[in-house]
């Protein structure tokens, strides 16, 4: 999986706009995967469940627009969020699609998993990732806090 040409355009376009989507299960994903992006890359994310997308987010669609879709479930596609991929592909969006091989896609990455909690697992470690790939596009130290500090310790 090499997603830093993907990177590199949610962090560094002019009019640049990052959103994740996911269905059921794969909803809190996308809300993790937002916040994740926000505090590694330092670049506005948003995580979206299922048609959330479509009331408001989907007018700021185009050129610049970056969503990642994370497929819900490993043995049941969704119909929906398939429909979205074509929308946003449509509007000139990039759209990786994650876990969904026969969703249409800017790029796609396939996860495994012998359960649906392994499965989701899967979709999570795909999103740090990427989240660390926009950081590095953006010229800052994955994690490093600015203003913030962490709160929680070890002894």
């Amino acid at each position: 999986m090499n997603l830093d040409k993907y990177a590199l355009g949610a962090a560094r376009h002019p009019a640049r706009r990052l959103a994740y989507i996911g269905a059921r299960d794969s909803g809190g994903t996308a809300e993790f995967a937002a916040l994740i992006t926000k505090e590694a890359a330092k670049v506005a994310a948003e995580g979206y469940v299922g048609g959330q997308f479509r009331h408001g987010p989907f007018e700021l669609a185009g050129d610049g627009l970056t969503v990642m879709i994370l497929a819900p479930e490993r043995d049941r596609p969704d119909a929906s969020l398939r429909r979205l991929a074509t929308d946003l592909l449509d509007t000139g969006s990039q759209v990786i699609v994650v876990g969904d091989d026969g969703c249409p896609a800017t790029v796609s990455v396939a996860i495994g998993g012998t359960s649906q909690l392994a499965f989701a697992a899967a979709s999570s470690v795909v999103a740090e990732l990427f989240a660390v790939d926009v950081a590095r596009a953006n010229s800052v130290t994955p994690g490093a806090f600015v203003h913030g500090r962490k709160i929680t310790t070890t002894t």
